[in-house]
């Protein structure tokens, strides 16, 4: 299908066909009623020659062609259908319905004219190099680097190493302390258990050998010393918890505190003692809590107040 380009001609009012404008697009002209003229006709001017023929012009050029494609704004004002009120219409070109023809380009390869023999003409195709070089090279990387990079990597790993063993000794020492600790019987020369116990401000010293269960307290009867029953039951708990009573003598020294603190004070080593006798007996007075000192007793007084806490009204 042949194009011509655009007619510049307007016709008069009454529409009609143009002989002069043969091939184009139908143009709106200026005028009283009806379409402009414009319309269908022979056209043999150089100027509206149909695109198709141009390729076969070898003077025509590129320019010319797209000058010649290039719509027209405001070509074509024409009437209305009626009174003297003007439209506009806007003409564009719509492109060729068949493809136009390009030029031939030049799509030879340099790499057609390279002698592998000699080394002549054009370039090589795929030239050598080292791929692995080049790879480093675009990643920042050279030996130098990589050699560093290598002496990091094993200091890294002595590093893992020597925390790997440490952390294995040190699991080697958990495990040895959460074994039980083994104890055994300590008597002394004549074959007495000793036992150091505190209560509050007074001290005792405990010696337990076998006998008939006789208990001697600062060389009295702990009958005679205690008078209080709450005081000689505190003392007997440890043989009562370990079913030992009446299987040992017992013999005490106590100083400081009153009686309640010297009563607890023999208790304490009391179950010290029969500790250090059998170890097997360190289960049921731990239970029962006999073989903790009890750290509590009274609080000192503080100047400026009348007691430890107690304070004047104000």
């Amino acid at each position: 299908m042949n194009l011509s380009c655009f007619s510049t001609r307007s016709g008069g009012g009454g529409g009609g066909r143009d002989e002069n404008n043969r091939g184009g697009y139908r143009g709106v002209g200026t005028g009283g009623g009806g379409r402009g003229s414009g319309g269908r006709g022979g056209n043999n001017n150089n100027n509206n020659r149909p695109l198709g023929n141009d390729n076969n012009n070898p003077n025509t050029t590129l320019t010319d062609m797209l000058r010649r494609m290039k719509p027209l704004s405001n070509q074509a004002k024409g009437g209305g259908r009626g009174g003297n009120s003007s439209t506009y219409r806007k003409s564009g070109f719509r492109g060729p319905s068949s493809a136009v023809s390009i030029f031939h380009g030049d799509y030879k390869d340099d790499e057609d004219d390279y002698d592998e023999d000699t080394g002549i003409g054009g370039e090589e195709p795929f030239p050598e190099h080292d791929a692995e070089h080049e790879w480093k090279k675009v990643r920042g990387m050279d030996i130098k680097e990589e050699v560093d990079e290598d002496e990091e990597n094993k200091e890294r790993n002595a590093m893992l190493a020597e925390l790997t063993d440490a952390m294995h000794e040190q699991k080697l020492v958990w495990k040895e302390r959460s074994q039980p600790v083994v104890r055994y019987q300590e008597l002394d020369n004549r074959g007495r258990a000793y036992g150091r116990g505190g209560r509050k401000t007074a001290s005792a010293r405990v010696w337990i050998f076998p006998g008939e269960g006789n208990v001697t307290v600062n060389r009295a009867d702990f009958v005679d010393y205690f008078t209080r029953e709450s005081h000689r039951e505190m003392i007997l708990s440890p043989l009562v918890a370990t079913k030992s009573a009446g299987l040992f003598d017992v013999v005490c020294q106590v100083e400081g505190g009153g009686l309640t603190g010297k009563a607890g004070a023999i208790r304490h080593g009391l179950a010290r003692a029969l500790e250090k006798f059998n170890p097997e007996f360190r289960t049921p007075m731990k239970l029962l809590g006999m073989m903790t000192r009890d750290s509590r007793k009274v609080e000192r007084k503080k100047y400026g107040l009348k007691k430890a806490r107690k304070a004047t009204q104000w």
